[in-house]
This record gives structure tokens, C-alpha cells and sequence, in this order.
């Protein structure tokens, strides 16, 4: 019973189902993998920075609570275009320097669940950056990064009768801290902690649960300007979904982890570029499938 009732929510609500981008019908706000590519550092001040961030994203098939595939046909394909622009202010806060940023996004969506179909190309949602925190130790060895008031807006092409929707209608607050160690000439570990916290679809009266995510990557360089690295995430839903504010089905919490190798290219300091791959190894309540990233970052 629970299984037909899960089959006949990914019909009803009709929202992309797959990790890459937006916890509604298995989707998670926060860009999940994003994040790394020397994580802990920030735009340094009177400095502009470019990060640009293509990624393709595919699965055909969706799981239920126990990670078990669903009895539903079901394909999504999506391509991913993301800007990211910031600036780092003259001003710093005791030993922070501050930058602020903007993130827009374009999507090319296409999903099928069961005998529908449907294709979308638009706009995705906008993200702000208000402030941004960075701090190095004097050795610069370590690098981090604070950026608590991150907010998504729900700027994005949507239709709650259609399929596939390039961007989710609900705001998500999106805090995070990110680091960079080099515990040796040769050797980065990196990593980010975030979460989202999400409002209300008024669309559908659907309230997607709080996800907390960790990402991470250990990079080896086998010269000044090749690295290369095995990275990875894991994300968790801590609380339920609702629909008219009730507890949804028992909860629908989605749970997903993935892993794969990166090569990084750094021509000139400041300047990275960077293609991975990500594999999901775990995937609850969501579909499972895999990302393909190419990232790069100068300043300007």
C-alpha cells in the first residue's frame, strides 16, 4: 500500500526527481556536490571572481525508504548551467575579510514517470550571498569559509501541473561552513557542512523537511598544476515533509551519499578548473543515478 501510494505521489506533485537540485518528492534544495574544489577559499578584498559550474545529471530509476527501486518507469535527464559572481569587500572584520555573491542558474529538464513525459528549458532559481567570511592562519595552511545567510529564491520557470520544472517554488535558507588544509605541499583535504531550511510550497502546500549535507575531497598533486582526487557527499533529511500540514506518508525523508574521482587543472594561482564525477552509493526516498561536473574559477 505505501509503495502504490508513493507511486501515485511522483505522478500527482510532479517536480524533478532527481538530487542535483532542488526535499519535495525527493529533491533537495541545496546543489548537492557542488562544493569541492578548494572549499575554504574565498574572493579576497577589491578582488571579483567568476565561478562557473555545468554539470549533467541523469538516473532512471527512483527508490522508496528503504534505498529498494520503485515499480515505476521512470528517466531524468538534466543539464545544469550555474554563475556564480562575487566581490570582496575593502572593509574586514577583525581577522575576516568579507565578500558578498549572486548565483543564477539554467536548466535543461527532462523527465518521465511512467506514460508521462515532459521537457523543460528555463531559468533556474537565484541565489544570494549576502556575506561571506573568510579566514586563513598565518601559515596558510588553513583556509575557511562562513557564509550564514545564503538564500534561495523561488525566481525559477515553475508549474505545479508540469513535470519537469527547472526551478523548486519555495525560498530555502542555506548556511554553510567550508575549510581547506594542506597538511603538505602535495596533499588537500577539503570539505563543506551545510543544511537547508525550507518553506512552504503555496503551490501544493508542501513543506519540504531540513537536510544537513557534507561534502568532501582528498587531492593528491602529482605536479604544480595537476591534482588529482577521490571526493564525495553525504546527505540527510532531519525532518519530516508535510502536506497541509501534516506529517507526508511517514515522513518522507530522503537519505543519499555518492562518490567519485576529480582531476583538477590550476594554470596560474587563482585560477582552477576542475571535471568529476559522482556515483550515488545510497539513495532514499529519491531517485539514484549519476552527476557529471566541469567547474572553473579566475578572478577578474
Amino acid at each position: 500500500m505505501k509503495m502504490l501510494k508513493k507511486t501515485k505521489y511522483i505522478a500527482l506533485f510532479t517536480l524533478i526527481s532527481t538530487q542535483v537540485y532542488a526535499v519535495e518528492n525527493g529533491v533537495v534544495a541545496f546543489p548537492v556536490g557542488v562544493h569541492s574544489v578548494l572549499n575554504g577559499l574565498t574572493t579576497q578584498p577589491g578582488e571579483n571572481r567568476v565561478y562557473n559550474y555545468t554539470a549533467f545529471a541523469s538516473a532512471n530509476r527512483i527508490n522508496d525508504s528503504d534505498g529498494n527501486k520503485l515499480p515505476v518507469k521512470f528517466k531524468a535527464q538534466i543539464a545544469i548551467e550555474a554563475l556564480r559572481l562575487d566581490h570582496g569587500w575593502e572593509t574586514r572584520l577583525a581577522d575576516f575579510t568579507l565578500s558578498s555573491g549572486i548565483v543564477a542558474t539554467m536548466l535543461n529538464t527532462s523527465i518521465t514517470v511512467g506514460n508521462q513525459e515532459s521537457n523543460k528549458f528555463g531559468m533556474g532559481n537565484f541565489t544570494i550571498k549576502p556575506i561571506i567570511f573568510g579566514l586563513v592562519n598565518e601559515s596558510g595552511t588553513l583556509h575557511q569559509v562562513f557564509s550564514p545567510l545564503d538564500l534561495v529564491i523561488p525566481t525559477g520557470s515553475y508549474d505545479k501541473d508540469r513535470l519537469a520544472n527547472p526551478g523548486f517554488h519555495y525560498y530555502s535558507w542555506q548556511p554553510s561552513y567550508g575549510y581547506t588544509w594542506f597538511p603538505s605541499t602535495n596533499i588537500e583535504v577539503s570539505g563543506t557542512v551545510s543544511a537547508a531550511i525550507n518553506s512552504k510550497n503555496k503551490e501544493t502546500d508542501y513543506k519540504s523537511g531540513a537536510t544537513v549535507h557534507l561534502e568532501q575531497m582528498i587531492g593528491y598533486s602529482i605536479s604544480p598544476t595537476i591534482q588529482l582526487g577521490l571526493q564525495g557527499y553525504y546527505y540527510d533529511q532531519l525532518s519530516d515533509d508535510k502536506l497541509d500540514g501534516q506529517v507526508f506518508l511517514d515522513g518522507n525523508r530522503s537519505r543519499a551519499a555518492a562518490i567519485g574521482p576529480q582531476i583538477r587543472y590550476s594554470p596560474k594561482p587563482g585560477v582552477a578548473m576542475a571535471l568529476k564525477y559522482q556515483r550515488d552509493v545510497i539513495a532514499e526516498n529519491q531517485s539514484q543515478g549519476g552527476k557529471l561536473w566541469f567547474q572553473f574559477s579566475f578572478p577578474f
